[in-house]
């Protein structure tokens, strides 16, 4: 039944139609932010202003000065200097190897056939349906709001939760497409419980190779941002990083961070987007564009290009092990170093002016 309702076309024409209807009905109340945040008088709102919120990181000189001062940071800044030490070396010897060995030969052979098979009528449902429901959400706290005021959620909270759902029911709705194909459904995308440590260790041979050179890409384009005057941008979820205090908000945000939104964009991104170019292009140009778009809706001008390479390593990783497993494992722990480094620097902000 689900199934049908999903393959079919009238239920998405209901409930587009349904979303913009809400919308238009609101036109007159001005705007959604507006009305929901006179509804929320019993919450004391966290710090939101994000046009004014700028984050000055003291000069690379001085971090190991400042955390060397405090005990906490000096464990934090070593530990993850030591990870990014040994990523880089380690990234250095398997490139070694791979050209002394003639192992680089083997990097574009593709052992495995990914099991399932995606159409972009697919692709565009769950899209739509993405899409659909995060403009639906301001309608969900409102409707919150509404019934019970004393559940009202203040802006960080609402927009990590509001996050966290939206990934959650994307990869139900994935799954829910994949069960016509296979079952269970996500042996559709090789995560099966055999296998997994094979698969993982492929990521973190494929991340470890990568790596170097994905660092001296940064930093090449900082140094080429700093001499145009171009300033990184910061993605909403680093910005709350920054501005939250409350130890349960940070927790949640380090799990949509680091665990449950990259599972939910590897699900999307590789699983279903790149296999829908996959079957209508080859492996070069469907990791290409499947890497554009990637790297498009992360709105990083200035790290465009790193995360475009990223993206095409995760498309690699999945053409190659034909598991989710193994771009999950490298999203999962590339994730959680940017996290660690900006915790670091929050840890850092109120000792650096």
């Amino acid at each position: 039944m689900i199934q049908r309702f999903l393959h079919g076309r009238l239920f998405y024409i209901i409930f587009g139609a349904l979303v913009m209807s809400l919308y238009v009905k609101t036109l007159g109340m001005g705007s959604l932010e507006s009305i929901t945040s006179s509804q929320s008088l019993h919450v004391e709102e966290a710090p939101t202003d994000a046009s004014s919120w700028r984050f000055e990181s003291p000069e690379p000189s001085q971090l190991p000065q400042v955390a060397m001062s405090h005990r906490r940071l000096t464990v934090m800044f070593a530990v993850l200097l030591l990870l990014v030490t040994g990523l880089f070396v380690g990234g250095v010897l398997v490139a070694w190897w791979a050209v002394t060995t003639d192992g680089i030969r083997s990097v574009w052979r593709f052992p495995v056939t990914l099991r399932s098979r995606w159409s972009f009528g697919e692709l565009g449902r769950i899209t739509f349906l993405a899409v659909a429901v995060a403009f639906l959400m301001p309608f969900v706290r409102l409707a919150i709001l509404s019934v019970h005021p004393a559940w009202s959620l203040d802006q960080n909270l609402w927009v990590t939760a509001s996050m966290l759902l939206l990934d959650v029911l994307m990869v139900i709705a994935i799954l829910a497409f994949a069960e016509d194909k296979t079952r269970p459904a996500w042996a559709a995308f090789g995560v099966s419980p055999r296998g997994v440590a094979r698969s993982m260790k492929s990521g973190l041979l494929g991340y470890l190779a990568i790596f170097p050179w994905l660092c001296g890409l940064l930093v090449l384009i900082m140094q080429v941002s700093r001499l145009l005057g171009l300033e990184p941008s910061v993605e909403p979820i680093h910005r709350l990083i920054f501005q939250e205090r409350r130890l349960p908000v940070l927790v949640l945000t380090a799990v949509l961070a680091c665990l449950i939104g990259p599972i939910a964009e590897e699900f999307f991104f590789r699983g279903v987007v790149y296999a829908a170019l996959r079957q209508r292009s080859s492996r070069l140009i469907a990791m290409l564009v499947s890497a554009v778009l990637f790297s498009l809706i992360h709105t990083n001008v200035v790290g465009f290009v790193p995360i475009l390479l990223l993206g095409m390593l995760l498309a690699y990783l999945y053409e190659r092990t034909g598991s989710l497993i193994a771009p999950m494992t490298v999203h999962i722990l590339h994730n959680t170093l940017l996290l660690s480094l900006a915790m670091i620097f929050r840890q850092l902000a109120p000792f650096s002016g």
